[in-house]
């Protein structure tokens, strides 16, 4: 199948392309005119998904059967700073891209990518998270994705096309930038092991988070893309929850360097979910996905991802030279 993913050079991105092509598929890419195209991904073009002619122009030139729609600003706590910003990127891009999908008249499957983060903050008598569970978005970005789903539902009854919803809880994995979580303590280990950095500062440590493994959710993608029914929606997630202190106490036992913890006011976001956990059983019944790797296994592979970035680093190596 020739599927086309958007916001290909982003953190999922590259995993996903990967996964689609060893399983056989034609992978094309697409992101902003300033990214540059994950290695290994030879068919890429840049587009501006706001504007209607080069959406257009795009999947004229790609002609996808399906399409797999990343693209995002994934940053809840950047949507409060700069909201205009977020609609127009999740909201208004989506509804321009499915639109011009079915126009196409070549577009048989349009998957999207949405976000845990339209449920809000659940009781905790409700959890685990199940699909119908009703959506209560806490902030604009998620507010951006609720409305970005009922838009790929309306936009692809109009034109007959296939279209499923993916909502993904946290994930991580090798690639993702600091400014989320896991990272960015991976990060800040990686500089106290360098001894660029004295502390590791921190926020909140009382959340319950659902995290996966970014290599497992790119495999619930090309599952949704290869087999899901048409109006299916889908929660991508491990089922069980860990405490962002836990995560601290992993990644920072993968050290062998003795540190000091700090708590960092600015790094709190302006709502707190205190647990949140989804039910995955939905996708592992209709389409056979379930978590393979664990929660050990992907904090090693990103602390060893951000020691090599740092020692990659134009700065780094000035440093030791």
């Amino acid at each position: 199948m020739r599927i086309l993913v958007t916001g290909a050079a982003g953190f999922v991105g590259p995993h996903l392309a990967r996964e689609l092509s060893a399983s056989g598929h034609e992978v094309w890419g697409t992101g902003r005119s300033t990214d540059s195209p994950p290695a290994g991904l030879e068919q890429w073009c840049p587009t501006e998904l706001t504007e209607r002619d080069a959406v257009s122009r795009l999947l004229r030139n790609t002609k996808p059967e399906c399409i797999l729609h990343l693209a995002a600003q994934s940053n809840p706590a950047a949507s409060w700073s700069d909201p205009e910003e977020t609609f127009r990127v999740n909201t208004s891009a989506t509804s321009l891209l499915v639109d011009e999908a079915g126009r196409s008249g070549k577009v048989r499957r349009f998957v999207f990518i949405s976000s845990s983060d339209v449920y809000g903050a659940p009781d905790p008598g409700h959890l685990p998270v199940r699909e119908p569970t009703p959506r209560r978005p806490a902030n604009p970005y998620a507010v951006s994705k609720a409305a970005a789903e009922d838009l790929v539902s309306l936009y692809s009854r109009r034109h007959d096309i296939e279209h499923v919803i993916l909502r993904p809880f946290s994930h991580t994995g090798p690639g993702q930038t600091d400014r989320f979580v896991v990272p960015a303590f991976a990060r800040q280990i990686a500089m106290i092991e360098a001894g660029q950095q004295h502390e590791l500062r921190h926020g909140s440590l009382e959340a319950w988070r659902d995290f996966s493994d970014v290599r497992d959710i790119v495999k619930a993608y090309r599952l949704a893309a290869e087999r899901a029914t048409t109006g299916s929606i889908y929660n991508v997630c491990s089922g069980t929850g860990i405490t962002i202190q836990s995560i601290l106490d992993r990644l920072v036992s993968c050290s062998g360097v003795d540190m000091r913890t700090m708590p960092d006011k600015d790094r709190l976001r302006p709502e707190k979910v205190v647990k949140f956990r989804g039910d995955n059983s939905a996708i592992k019944r209709d389409l056979g996905w379930k978590p393979r790797i664990s929660m050990d296994e992907t904090l090693q592979d990103v602390l060893a991802y951000q020691r090599t970035l740092l020692r990659s680093s134009p700065e780094n190596s000035r440093a030791t030279h």
